[in-house]
């Protein structure tokens, strides 16, 4: 029997210096409860070649990590779910667990969706 775990982290996008994940319920709430202050994020070959940036500078490869300053989280893709935005302090690549790990800080905003019901 072959036993797949999901992953808790997705990610949807990156643009600019912003990345927006979706999470699972448990992790939101550990989040918004203060009893989680990272995220973890598969590093798949594609999500390697979008956030590490590597450059030939004297004849040798230089890698560095993208600059990424605010995660927005949200629960689903739903239109009428709350997103958060955080700080994210840093992040690094853990080799031996193929993750990133993002430290987050400071909660900026809360965008809460609002729905508008028409009656009939």
């Amino acid at each position: 029997m072959i036993n797949i775990k999901r992953w808790l982290v997705d990610v949807i996008q990156i643009k600019g210096s912003n990345i927006k994940v979706q999470v699972k319920k448990q992790i939101l709430e550990e989040i918004l409860d203060q009893t989680r202050f990272h995220i973890e994020l598969k590093a798949s070959k594609f999500w390697k070649k979008e956030l590490i940036d590597v450059k030939v500078v004297d004849d040798k490869l230089v890698a560095n990590l993208k600059k990424i300053d605010t995660i927005t989280i949200s629960n689903g893709l739903h239109s009428s779910l709350p997103t958060y935005q955080y700080q994210c302090l840093r992040y690094t690549l853990n080799e031996k667990k193929d993750k990133f790990i993002f430290q987050l800080g400071d909660k900026i905003t809360k965008d809460k969706k609002v729905v508008q019901l028409q009656l009939f």
